[in-house]
């Protein structure tokens, strides 16, 4: 930079000698002062814009303690998850109520409104999130409040490490999703496909916010990831509804169980008023596969809560009631949940520890209409 700055300075002067040399000796000495004055002032001009580029810092992140965020790997490292809060849980009594533990940066109380900071009016979702400054201090929060549970308003918090279900597109699972459908599309047409590319496939869902508002993607479930990538193989490049299927239109979804099927269902999206409810009952009643269910409710409000659990006795059986409820009801989601033994043994467990919060237990009885858990 020096460098350069001289050779400028030195090929102005030599423009300037010449100019004296070959000038007439007659020329106005002012004009002379005039020119070297000009020079003078666009070197020094050159030296005051280039000397902030070499004397100034560059920009450095803020590492304060006040600025901390947990994001990425870092967030989900050092977050635990919360449940079990009672729905009437205000943030502020969230936060206070786990404020004492030692290193907790953020508290999160998850509310129905999403992203919305007005609270008024709602109510909350029953889990959240407490985010630590490190791993070190989530383990410490974590295994003390096993020991000894934080209550709020008498319920006991459950908490456990925040594992986050967000899974990539091109992460493999045993759900296919064919997207970009036209909404006039019928049922029967990407049955017939995928009987023909797919035969082994087990349930398919046109997928709907609610009833008869179809979204244009269509959920296959097949029994294993396997089976999921060698269909997504075969239904590339097919003609479905006038339209080719190419690699973004058949991406895989999310999948409806953790390890294997079982033989009980979860249902999200069921009826909430007693009228409503009281039908889809009836309708549950209808099937000899389905062993018991419970429709839960909210045990403050004494409300349906939308969601309800379906024990089929048998792994089959439950393939084939999600099949029937995806085919009737694609509003509702279903997914696979702990069976109905491993269900019992975990209640028993959380009661034998005091914890009164838990779910009633999925009664089963002989006769067909006794078959419904006490509400």
């Amino acid at each position: 930079m020096f460098y350069a700055t001289g050779r400028r300075c030195c090929t102005r002067s030599f423009i300037l000698a010449q100019r004296f040399s070959s000038g007439s000796m007659s020329r106005p000495l002012k004009n002379l002062s005039l020119e070297r004055n000009m020079i003078l002032s666009a070197v020094s001009q050159s030296l005051d814009s280039e000397s902030p580029k070499r004397t100034s810092p560059s920009p450095r992140p803020s590492s304060g303690s006040d600025e901390l965020e947990l994001t990425g790997k870092d967030r989900k490292r050092y977050s635990l998850h919360v449940a079990n809060i009672p729905p009437d849980t205000t943030d502020e009594e969230f936060r206070q109520a786990f404020s004492v533990l030692p290193g907790i940066v953020k508290t999160e109380l998850v509310f129905n409104s999403g992203t919305m900071r007005d609270y008024k009016g709602t109510t909350n979702r029953g889990f959240g999130f407490l985010h630590f400054e490190n791993d070190l201090a989530a383990g410490a929060a974590m295994k003390h409040m096993r020991e000894s549970p934080i209550r709020i308003h008498g319920y006991a918090a459950e908490v456990k490490q925040n594992k986050s279900r967000t899974k990539s597109r091109n992460d493999p699972s045993h759900v296919l999703h064919i997207s970009g459908l036209p909404l006039e599309i019928q049922y029967l047409e990407v049955l017939d496909l995928l009987k023909e590319r797919c035969p082994s496939f087990k349930s398919l869902r046109f997928m709907a916010s609610e009833p008869g508002n179809f979204l244009g993607v269509a959920a296959v479930a097949f029994e294993d990831t396997m089976t999921a990538e060698r269909a997504k193989e075969r239904l590339y490049e097919m003609t479905l509804g006038g339209m080719l299927l190419r690699e973004h239109n058949i991406t895989f979804g999310r999948p409806l169980y953790e390890d294997h099927p079982t033989n009980t269902l979860m249902l999200l999206g069921t009826p909430t008023s007693r009228e409503a409810a009281y039908d889809f009952r009836r309708v549950l009643d209808t099937f000899d596969c389905v062993k018991r269910y419970k429709l839960v409710k909210d045990k403050i409000t004494n409300e349906f809560r939308g969601f309800t659990i379906v024990n089929c006795g048998s792994v089959d059986s439950a393939w084939m009631m999600l099949e029937w409820f995806n085919r009737e009801y694609p509003h509702y989601r279903a997914a696979f949940i702990t069976s109905s033994n491993e269900y019992e043994q975990d209640r028993k467990a959380k009661l034998a520890e005091g914890d009164s919060a838990t779910w009633g237990r999925l009664r089963s009885r002989p006769d067909r209409d006794n078959r419904r858990a006490s509400d």
